[in-house]
């Protein structure tokens, strides 16, 4: 981690020579996930992986040391949506709203997520996700009816409840039951 700051504080020191209030990023993340022995530079923004940890660390105290360092804090969040239905964090809406209302409260001003290519699974989590990132008071219930409304407005009901069974809050296991249900939703939605 200290080397890893030690080069970010001198990327933009030089940056900042030339572009004034232009800022470089960088993940603490896997093997330099730990605060580092030096401060941080102002224009150095530091986004915090909530996974691939390593030494037995925890989000609030990686943030709670880098904070302690002068990090301006920002978020790495994974949200994957798996191919099968509810599972990963990217069809999590009430995850996504408790974490970024959580870490906004932890003082990260920055956020970026990995995503799957899963838009089926995914893009009303993605969507809503998108939306709280710029405003943590929007709620996933509003979110949702806005995303159905101009996604699906001639099929509201139906997609609403296909939605319904995605929703990673609500983990299921994929069976037959739950293919036919969801198909007989998107069924009806066409």
């Amino acid at each position: 981690s200290t080397r890893a700051i030690l080069l970010a504080n001198e990327v933009a020191e030089a940056i900042s020579a030339k572009y004034p209030g232009k800022k470089v990023c960088l993940y603490a993340y896997n093997q330099h996930c730990p605060p580092p022995e030096i401060d941080v530079h102002p224009n150095v923004v530091v986004n915090i992986a909530t996974g691939f940890i390593k030494g037995g660390w925890t989000v609030n105290d990686i943030i709670s040391g880098w904070k302690k360092r002068k990090a301006s804090i920002g978020i790495r969040e994974y949200y994957f949506a798996r191919v099968a239905p509810t599972q990963g964090r990217g069809s999590n809406t009430a995850y996504m709203a408790e974490s970024l209302n959580r870490f906004y409260k932890y003082g990260a001003r920055y956020v970026t997520a990995e995503a799957s290519d899963s838009w089926g699974t995914g893009g009303m989590g993605y969507y809503c996700g998108a939306h709280m990132m710029w405003n943590t008071k929007l709620t996933p219930e509003a979110l949702k009816a806005d995303f159905l409304q101009k996604a699906f407005p001639n099929a509201v009901e139906p997609m609403k409840k296909f939605y319904d069974l995605l929703e990673g809050a609500n983990p299921k296991e994929l069976n037959r039951d739950l293919l036919g249900r969801m198909y007989r939703h998107l069924d009806a939605a066409r």
